[in-house]
């Protein structure tokens, strides 16, 4: 026979107990209930919170930050004073490496006899290439810069590079320059030209020159502008203005092909500086007071597109 527990023989005793009881747990399971409800809400609000701070991370690491180094990187290279790319850019602070090579004809009265050249490589002949600005001026109301280039070559004697005393043969680079330029500007010239070349050279018998590499690079060939004949003489006039001559006395000219830059002040450049729109940093607006070549046939062609080469702007 099984007897009544405690709690079961008060139940039959006071059934109202029963009910008590119900409401008692009811009671107790709707505040644990309440509790775990309480409970519930912190990781969706931990959720909320993480999803928040990742799209916070998100907007600063990939919006906000890249914006901000952006501004800080075009700040830094705009060419203002006081920055350092502006030293940079005004002088180049290490020498660049420059090598040269001729061809030299090895048959060149053959080639005036309709035969094809032979052609001898010669070099490298070497130098470090010095640049710098000189002559600067800062316009603050259109953010632009005005200067002049300068480069001085210094011949260097590095590993497999030539003296410059090579004696090479070369087309006269003076005759068939100028030639050339006649024929395709002003063709009713080419005999008064014919005659200055034959005073100014005394009847040459070639079209080619020969001399050492050094000569030709940069110590310069003599032209003997002492004639009396009146092609010869308004040649000479014309060539006595050049920038690009060496001016050895009244009546000599000296010619090279880099003599004439070497550590000598170009022609004046006007650019953008790049402070206030960072695209147009080093793009030329004018070279020698002109906003356009004169080189090419077409206004587009004639365009200034870029920079001098020592800058590029950021894209």
């Amino acid at each position: 026979m099984k007897f009544l527990s405690p709690k079961d023989l008060l139940f039959y005793v006071f059934p109202q107990l029963r009910v008590a009881k119900f409401s008692f747990d009811f009671l107790k399971c709707s505040y644990h209930l309440y509790r775990n409800r309480k409970r519930m809400k912190f990781p969706i609000k931990l959720m909320v919170a993480s999803s928040v701070s990742f799209l916070f991370i998100l907007i600063i690491g990939f919006v906000v930050f890249p914006k901000v180094i952006k501004g800080k990187i075009k700040a830094m290279t705009a060419v203002v004073p006081g920055n350092d790319m502006r030293q940079m850019f005004t002088k180049v602070p290490f020498g660049l490496d420059f090598k040269i090579y001729l061809f030299n004809v090895t048959n060149p009265m053959d080639v005036q006899k309709g035969a094809i050249p032979n052609l001898v490589e010669v070099g490298p002949f070497c130098y470090s290439e010095w640049k710098e600005k000189v002559e600067i001026s800062d316009n603050e109301k259109d953010d632009t810069m005005s200067y002049k280039s300068k480069d001085t070559f210094l011949a260097e004697h590095w590993e497999g590079c030539v003296s410059g005393e090579e004696v090479v043969t070369i087309l006269h680079p003076l005759i068939v320059g100028m030639i050339n330029t006649v024929s395709r500007t002003k063709p009713a010239m080419l005999s008064l030209v014919n005659k200055a070349v034959n005073a100014i050279y005394r009847n040459p018998t070639s079209i080619y020159l020969t001399a050492t590499a050094r000569e030709i690079l940069f110590d310069g060939i003599v032209i003997d502008c002492d004639v009396k004949e009146f092609a010869g003489k308004a040649v000479c006039s014309q060539l006595q203005q050049s920038p690009d001559l060496k001016h050895i006395s009244d009546t000599e000219l000296g010619f090279s092909l880099v003599g004439p830059k070497n550590a000598t002040a170009g022609k004046v450049f006007k650019v953008y500086r790049g402070k206030r729109n960072s695209r147009n940093l080093g793009l030329i607006i004018e070279f020698d007071g002109k906003k356009q070549m004169e080189t090419w046939t077409t206004k587009d062609c004639n365009r200034f597109r870029g920079t001098d080469g020592t800058i590029f702007r950021l894209s």
